[in-house]
């Protein structure tokens, strides 16, 4: 399935709950993004505001590969940068951005980002309480 649309509108795509499947021109079953001019996009950015429970969250993810979470605000206040590279510290270097999961209550909300990845599929949990990001247990 190929989907032709201007690079104005894959600049912006807000979404609710999970974005359709976008990728690398050359990754067989997924949707290609292309530029005004027909060509391939290489990057692009998208945007997404979810309520989730009692809050509202705003995510930007630049991708392809590798995906990076380049902005997340809860209720307009961002997330500080350092989080911010921890949760891209997860991120396979070759990715690329799938959708958003969201499992939420009015005081506890849980995001999963969905990527894939030749490796297969990656998804990256982000907790929240009160609207607070709980940083991740450590592996055990």
């Amino acid at each position: 399935m190929k989907i032709e649309a201007a690079w104005a509108v894959a600049v912006l795509a807000v979404g609710a709950a999970a974005c359709a499947p976008v990728a690398r021109a050359d990754s067989p079953g997924l949707a290609v993004l292309r530029s005004e001019d027909g060509l391939p996009a290489n990057r692009y950015t998208s945007q997404h505001q979810m309520s989730c429970g009692s809050r509202v969250f705003e995510l930007v993810v630049e991708s392809p590969g590798p995906v990076r979470l380049t902005g997340l605000k809860v209720d307009g206040v961002a997330v500080p940068a350092a989080q911010l590279q921890a949760i891209n510290a997860q991120v396979p270097e070759r990715s690329w951005f799938q959708g958003i999961a969201s499992s939420c209550t009015s005081a506890r909300q849980s995001l999963t980002l969905q990527l894939s990845s030749p490796q297969g599929a990656v998804t990256i949990p982000l907790s929240f309480k009160d609207g607070v990001l709980v940083p991740a247990a450590p592996a055990r």
